[in-house]
């Protein structure tokens, strides 16, 4: 049976207070994984590989954090997924616009 919203908030809640059993089963159902790969298959060809992990966490605190909108009736990983991605292209889009900035 899929968790519930609650479910699903209260893992993402114990993930950012740093519950080992929630981070535990937060890897044990491969939503690290799925965060992971979603940022690097994005990034991997824009940023090197420091920004890219930089990237990964930082989507991976934006999932903890947002423990109240992420969970959903859907798929916990989907909404996973697309909240990585939008963190992955607002980190990249920041890195550039920095970037432009630096030039003369």
């Amino acid at each position: 049976m899929a968790p519930t919203v609650l479910e699903q908030q209260l893992l993402l809640k114990g993930c950012l207070e740093g519950d080992p059993k929630k981070l535990a089963e937060f890897e044990d159902r491969s939503y690290l994984r799925t965060i992971r790969r979603v940022v690097r298959k994005d990034l991997e060809t824009r940023l090197d590989k420091e920004n890219v992990d930089h990237a990964i966490n930082l989507a991976l605190q934006a999932v903890y954090r947002g423990w109240k909108k992420v969970p959903s009736n859907g798929e916990l990983r989907e909404r996973i997924r697309s909240y990585a991605l939008a963190v992955a292209e607002k980190y990249y889009k920041e890195w550039t616009d920095q970037l432009l900035r630096k030039k003369p």
